[in-house]
């Protein structure tokens, strides 16, 4: 009887990190499935080496083709229990182990639903195969992506003037690339996001797009903007609202990449959001043109 394979779970340096013990090739590839996908265990030395330096199955790389697709490597991803059938939800409740569906390579994230849904059942302790791509997604959730920290010039509670231009910028702090992994079965995931825009709803209904942090205005008394500059000029004030203030909406956005080591895979995890509030108070100057010879 085999052993099960030992699991463990920790964060080191804001990155996740799981050890699994590896499976033997093939081992977890004799099940089969009803998604029209084939597959086989290409033996140690054998055949191709699969990016990163590694491959999965201590030292076996494993391919698949599916139907009416090109060859690529094989991936498993757990199904979302949502997506499962009456009767695997059942199995799930009643035995340790987890659904399974089978991609090869770059293959679309589609799979039937229904009471045949090409799911593959692995017990616990079976050695389901390690998705370096669910290893990725894993990953970015742990990424350390902060709320953007919000400023000003004129910087509340100062109050804002309409018709003349409001610079906005979030702190520098919060701007940079962040990183995190993953690691199971001896391949390692590593996600990086990086900030690119920030959408600034002004809190009346206009928007700002900013590509950058933004940054406070220059020295001068009439900074004429600039690069990396952001500005915004409240057209009236906020006296019409409510409670007399804007909210405004600070979101950045961050492009998610990820690699892997030990397994094929890498590529755009898509984007990702952080947002923060603030209030604002928007004030008009009332001028008075008088001529100094009516009184005369």
């Amino acid at each position: 009887m085999r052993a099960a394979p030992l699991v463990a779970l920790g964060v080191i340096g804001g990155s996740l990190a799981t050890w699994v013990a590896p499976v033997a090739a093939g081992e977890a590839n004799a099940a089969s499935d009803s998604s029209g996908i084939t597959a086989g265990a290409v033996d140690a030395g054998s055949g191709p080496t699969a990016s990163g330096g590694g491959s999965t199955g201590g030292g076996a790389v494993t391919m698949c083709t599916p139907a009416g697709g090109q060859p690529g490597a094989l991936n498993w991803r757990r199904v979302p229990d949502d997506l499962l059938t009456t009767e695997q939800q059942q199995q799930a409740a009643a035995e340790q182990g987890g659904w399974y569906w089978k991609y090869c390579g770059d293959q679309p994230d589609v799979k039937v639903v229904g009471t045949s849904n090409g799911a593959v059942w692995f017990p616990a302790g079976g050695g389901a195969p390690v998705d370096a791509r669910s290893l990725a997604s894993e990953a970015l959730e742990r990424t350390p992506l902060p709320a953007p920290g919000i400023r000003m010039s004129p910087q509340p509670p100062v109050p804002l003037l309409v018709g003349l231009p409001t610079y906005l910028w979030v702190d520098p702090a919060g701007w940079g690339a962040r990183t995190a992994s993953a690691t199971a079965g001896g391949i390692t995931s590593t996600v990086t996001a990086m900030p690119d825009l920030v959408v600034w709803d002004m809190g009346e209904g206009d928007v700002v797009e900013c590509r950058g942090p933004g940054r406070p205005p220059g020295p001068s008394a009439v900074d004429p903007g600039g690069a990396g500059a952001c500005t915004f000029t409240y057209p009236f004030s906020s006296a019409r609202s409510g409670d007399g203030n804007f909210t405004v909406t600070a979101t950045v956005r961050w492009q998610a990449t990820w690699t892997a080591s030990g397994a094929a895979g890498g590529g755009s995890l898509g984007t990702v959001e952080r947002s923060a509030t603030t209030t604002v108070r928007v004030a008009e100057i009332q001028a008075l043109n008088a001529n100094p010879r009516a009184s005369s």
